[in-house]
């Protein structure tokens, strides 16, 4: 079963998508979901592409605390997950992401 999930950020208007299979609610996790992310796309309010991810196994609920994390300060959870795998930035679009930490 896939699953797909929408993120939207209010302040940039970016939309980040989700893919994955087995999401469901899990009280047990932390972040209180479960499931496996494989593949991650980031567009702009109009469509345009900015990020893609893909080639992940990653679990959520490991995502969710990567994200905390980093919104707290400490960015290393989600480099360390970033990093894992080679990503694809749209040219001239990765400035201003803040992505000091994470090859691409």
């Amino acid at each position: 079963m896939v699953t797909i999930t929408f993120l939207g950020d209010t302040n940039s208007e970016f939309v980040t998508v989700l893919n994955g299979f087995e999401f469901a609610q899990n009280n047990s996790n932390s972040s209180g979901v479960q499931g496996t992310i494989t593949y991650i796309t980031t567009n702009t309010a109009n469509g345009t592409a900015v990020a893609s991810i893909t080639g992940i196994n990653w679990d959520i609920d490991t995502f969710d605390t990567a994200i905390s994390a980093n919104a707290s300060g400490n960015g290393s959870p989600l480099a360390a997950l970033l990093n894992q795998q080679k990503l694809v930035f749209k040219e001239g679009l990765i400035n201003g992401f803040g992505c000091a930490d994470i090859a691409a």
